[in-house]
């Protein structure tokens, strides 16, 4: 009976990864990129490091957290994270939650292109293409690569594996 009652309680239980961030984990990780090494625009490789376990906490930051700080360190930091196997699996696989439009539309552009995106994601561009706002958005952070861009998630078909 025991055995039952432990195995019941961990598939009930959500794993780690799927827990609320808190305000104060929110809190940490802001105290965290202002401490953070970079050389340039562009956190080092140590930085991407320190930052990797609160990928979790960046990708639940809203427009409210945010505020009307600037999305530079945010986005600097992303572009870090998405550099590492781990934290590209991880935003594709919750992907659906990431709470910032912003960041949402950074982390699918280059999920798009740096993995095997999923559906959600190919819909989601999709759909920021057809907004006038999210389109300006995608071309002011794609530069010159957006029209290119804009034809591949248009033309992208999903393949078997």
């Amino acid at each position: 009976m025991n055995t039952a009652m432990l195995m019941a309680a961990l598939v009930v239980t959500p794993s780690q990864g799927e827990r609320p961030v808190t305000p104060a984990e929110k809190r940490a990780f802001e105290n965290l990129l202002a401490e953070l090494p970079h050389q340039g625009e562009f956190y080092t490789d140590e930085a991407i490091e320190r930052a990797a376990p609160y990928t979790r906490v960046l990708l639940a930051l809203t427009q409210k957290d945010i505020g009307e700080r600037a999305h530079y360190g945010l986005y600097a930091v992303s572009r870090g994270l998405l550099n590492r196997k781990e934290q590209r699996e991880y935003g594709v696989k919750h992907f659906g939650t990431i709470a910032h439009p912003d960041l949402k539309l950074f982390w699918g552009a280059v999920l798009f292109d740096e993995t095997r995106p999923s559906p959600e994601i190919v819909n989601f561009l999709r759909a920021a293409l057809e907004s006038k706002e999210q389109a300006e958005m995608l071309s002011n952070m794609l530069g010159p690569k957006f029209e290119d861009f804009k034809q591949r998630v248009k033309d992208y078909t999903f393949k078997e594996v």
